[in-house]
């Protein structure tokens, strides 16, 4: 059973440092409260990477591959986004060290 469900959350609160989330067909974000849209409504990054350090996203225009909108096809991206969250997780361990 699901308790209920939450309006805000803190993720620092809640130790949560990644959010993947799975959006659908509909290219519509109205609960997603960053400067990462255009005027239009659109997600706006570069391989994957948004201009707001962590979101990042996979399959969405504009693909870094012809085939990345494709489930077979998304695997190529999908990799290069978790190169760049693990490289800014390990940049991360290493500033705490310093």
């Amino acid at each position: 059973m699901v308790g209920e469900v939450p309006d805000t959350l803190d993720l620092a609160v809640e130790g949560i440092t990644a959010v993947v989330w799975a959006t659908g067909y509909r290219r519509r974000h109205p609960w997603l409260h960053l400067p990462v849209l255009d005027r239009d409504g659109e997600l706006v990054h570069r391989g994957g990477a948004t201009a707001v350090p962590r979101p990042y996203a996979v399959g969405r225009p504009p693909v870094r591959r012809r085939d990345a909108t494709l489930i077979d096809g998304v695997g190529e991206d999908a990799r290069h986004v978790v190169e760049q969250l693990v490289g800014a997780a390990r940049g991360a361990v290493r500033g705490r060290a310093a």
